[in-house]
């Protein structure tokens, strides 16, 4: 229930309440000018009288949301489709887009493109491995057949490319587990497509090189789950938080500057702990932040190397150069080579063990 002492008074209109938001965008990234953000926002509420009246009841959400608007740097100019303000349990929240995740990404300058699609039927797909674009051919005018998964390809400014999958049954989980999907309306029965790509991209956000100018994308990945309103896994921890353990070996990669195993730990653990455990530093925050960026990215080239090593010695039929390169990687990373490398090679791998 909303505290009244948050209602707009009756001599006090939105567009006064809005102004109030001005000193955010002080230090908004460049072309985020308030005067432009509140028109937008204005026709938002012109357009929609329920949205209009959500705000009314809560303003200080709707200074909120605002002020994301400004320290992410997503507009709510309808045109671009970055950013939109979406009613929240009688609050006023900015809702990340698809698209508005896809130029913050690029934005950044470690990534020079990203592309999440849906996968059908009746269409070809094929993942090529890692650090190379899968293949997906399909017929833009024919019948595509029923959505079976969604992916995100990004590729890097050094040229590597970044590949995550989902199928359709992890979507709905997920979207089981959020407001929205739990309660049968809203974006997820009106723009599924849309929803599922941006799910298949906060997951992939996880591997991409982290630097700190992917920070408003983090914020903005960060927005998005808490919209969501996502419940945790029995068996896991509640998103944006870490355990304990989770903690120590985290800081144990970083201490003994183990690039593989802090690329293999973020790999394994969910985008909301990772990001938890990145922005966790008592001090020093952007010297950390800059060694967990450059031991994930050497880390990933690593395992990338290895695993193109073990594939070529295996092809060559030089078992034993492949069990010796396979014996000095740990257990983390060759679970994630299994996971990614050729069929020849991963019952090699596999081989081994029996």
């Amino acid at each position: 229930m909303n505290d009244k002492s948050e209602t707009v008074e009756e001599n006090q209109s939105l567009t006064h309440f809005l102004d109030r938001a001005e000193d955010r965008f002080t230090n908004a990234p460049i072309g985020i000018l308030f005067n432009q953000e509140k028109s937008y926002a204005l026709q938002l509420f012109a357009a929609n009288e329920y949205l209009e009246k959500v705000a009314l009841k809560s303003p200080f959400s709707l200074l909120a949301a605002m002020s994301n608007v400004a320290s992410i740097g997503l507009s709510l100019n309808p045109a671009k489709k970055q950013a939109y303000l979406v009613p929240r349990k009688g609050k006023i929240c900015l809702d990340p887009s698809y698209m508005g995740m896809v130029d913050l990404a690029i934005q950044s300058g470690m990534l020079v493109f990203v592309q999440a699609k849906i996968v059908c039927e009746n269409d070809t797909y094929t993942n090529k491995g890692v650090d190379r674009e899968p293949v997906h051919e399909y017929s833009p005018f024919g019948d595509r057949g029923a959505l079976i998964g969604v992916y995100c390809v990004a590729k890097t400014a050094r040229g590597d490319y970044l590949t995550t999958e989902m199928d359709k049954a992890k979507i709905d989980e997920i979207k089981g587990r959020s407001e929205s999907g739990k309660q049968g309306k809203g974006p997820w029965m009106t723009d599924y497509n849309e929803m599922a790509k941006k799910t298949v991209m906060r997951n992939a956000f996880k591997t991409w090189p982290k630097t700190d100018t992917m920070d408003r994308l983090a914020m903005a990945v960060e927005l998005s789950n808490q919209n969501e309103a996502f419940e945790s896994l029995v068996t896991s921890p509640e998103l944006d938080q870490y355990t304990d353990e989770q903690k120590k070996y985290f800081d144990q990669m970083i201490e003994s500057s183990d690039a593989i195993g802090m690329f293999c730990f973020i790999q394994s653990i969910d985008a909301g702990i990772y990001m938890a455990l990145y922005n966790s530093f008592a001090s020093d925050i952007t010297k950390y932040k800059r060694i967990v960026g450059d031991l994930e990215k050497s880390g990933g080239a690593q395992v990338l190397d290895c695993k193109q090593e073990i594939e070529s010695l295996v092809e060559a039929e030089d078992e034993m150069g492949a069990k010796q390169v396979i014996e000095d990687l740990s257990t983390e990373a060759v679970n994630f080579i299994i996971d990614k490398t050729d069929d020849e090679t991963r019952k090699f791998i596999q081989g081994l063990g029996e």
